[in-house]
């Protein structure tokens, strides 16, 4: 993912973090897709534990003022008029991919703002009016330009871009010309669960070289799903991981099961009880080369973590301030 589209997601969480899996239309997506990540925004503003960690967010100057620069370059009256958030790639080649943001926009709004974005341009593709510009990332002193290109396309879609090639693939999809997820033959399913607000899918074997981030023993799947499901008493996070044979999988089952008990070694034993309570409901089943994870959490449960980790972030800040203070 580049620059923008992270700046578009992670912001968007922070706004709605935390209606129903409908939400996500499967005939936007390109059938040739090796990994997408799906966020439904209107499930999100409707769960308790997301409304706790916005306020909670909120309380951060410097988060009010990006949500706020963030919703006028999307043209966005409120973050109501946010659907859902769907990208999606081709390959494992870092920078390639397809943003769909799904509002109901200002498109006037957010045109005049991309005209002042660097080397602005627009062209036409066939009756529709394309959206180009140009940032720079900067990675180990190499600065390297990348053109971003954006499409407002019927049904309150806004596509985004760098690859041309997947632009005018993604363009063809929502114009039914190529095939998409909902036609079968796909790499990836779609079957993202009822009541789920985020779900990650990516057929393996999932290696992107040359990827700085990336976690290298994500090689032996062959199939992953991962969801955040909503239910009206919990939140679960569910995920299948499909690995490539059935020793593999057994050995991904003891890197969770250490995970956790090095989570719960990690603690205050003032939080080891309500910390102890959460990691102990989290189940772990591998059948031959299949491992499934189901981890449901009360949203109480949730809504007090998150506030013992504000109180904890609030006071840490305080430390720092009082040390800044005593040194001038």
């Amino acid at each position: 993912m580049w620059n923008p589209i992270n700046r578009v997601i992670l912001i968007v969480i922070a706004c709605c973090v935390p209606v129903l899996a409908d939400g996500f239309d499967s005939k936007v997506v390109d059938a040739e897709a090796k990994w997408l990540v799906f966020i439904d925004a209107k499930l999100m503003r409707s769960n308790p534990v997301a409304r706790t960690m916005r306020a909670k967010h909120l309380e951060h100057k410097n988060t009010v003022e990006r949500m706020a620069q963030m919703k006028t370059k999307l043209g966005l009256a409120s973050w109501d008029d946010l659907e859902s958030i769907l990208f999606y790639a081709r390959n494992d080649t870092p920078g390639d991919g397809v943003l769909i943001i799904k509002a109901r926009s200002d498109l006037q709004a957010t045109v005049d703002l991309l005209k002042d974005k660097p080397n602005y341009r627009s062209g036409m593709n066939e009756d529709r009016q394309v959206h180009f510009w140009t940032y720079t990332t900067r990675y180990k002193e190499v600065v390297q330009a990348h053109t971003v290109r954006l499409m407002f396309f019927p049904g309150d879609y806004i596509v985004l871009a760098r690859n041309s090639h997947d632009f005018d693939a993604a363009v063809r999809v929502l114009d039914g010309e190529i095939s998409n997820l909902a036609n079968g033959d796909a790499h990836l399913r779609g079957d993202v669960p009822m009541g789920a607000s985020i779900y990650v899918e990516a057929a393996g074997p999932i290696e992107r070289h040359g990827h700085r981030h990336h976690p290298q023993i994500l090689k032996h799947v062959e199939h992953l799903r991962l969801s955040l499901v909503h239910g009206v008493d919990d939140t679960s996070i569910q995920g299948t991981m499909e690995l490539f044979d059935a020793e593999t999988a057994l050995q991904f089952e003891q890197i969770l099961e250490g995970l956790r008990a090095m989570m719960q070694l990690k603690h205050d034993a003032k939080d080891a009880a309500g910390n102890k309570s959460l990691l102990g409901t989290m189940g772990i089943e591998v059948t031959e080369n299949t491992l499934r994870v189901n981890w449901p959490m009360s949203n109480q449960m949730l809504m007090d973590l998150i506030q013992r980790h504000a109180d904890h972030h609030r006071r840490k800040q305080d430390e720092q301030r009082n040390r800044q203070d005593k040194n001038h």
